[in-house]
């Protein structure tokens, strides 16, 4: 029905699309960032440790997610 809809103009079109491109960059320079930084902090981690860890993250997390399931159950 489009009630509600504001309709944009060509000009207005482009400077949310310009805006959005602008934002996109923004979060992945940021992103490209973090994990430079983190690639860093564990370049010198043996890949055992990292699996190590990588094992525990996920038994601690579907522990959690196990307890909010049976939470929100009872």
């Amino acid at each position: 029905m489009g009630l509600f809809k504001k309709r944009l103009g060509k000009a207005s079109r482009q400077s949310v699309f310009l805006l959005s491109d602008r934002i996109a960059l923004a979060v992945k320079r940021r992103q490209r960032k973090w994990a430079d930084y983190l690639n860093d902090r564990v370049k010198n981690v043996s890949a055992e440790v990292r699996l190590i860890a990588l094992v525990v993250f996920c038994l601690v997390w579907s522990v959690y997610l196990i307890r909010l399931l049976i939470m929100s159950i009872y």
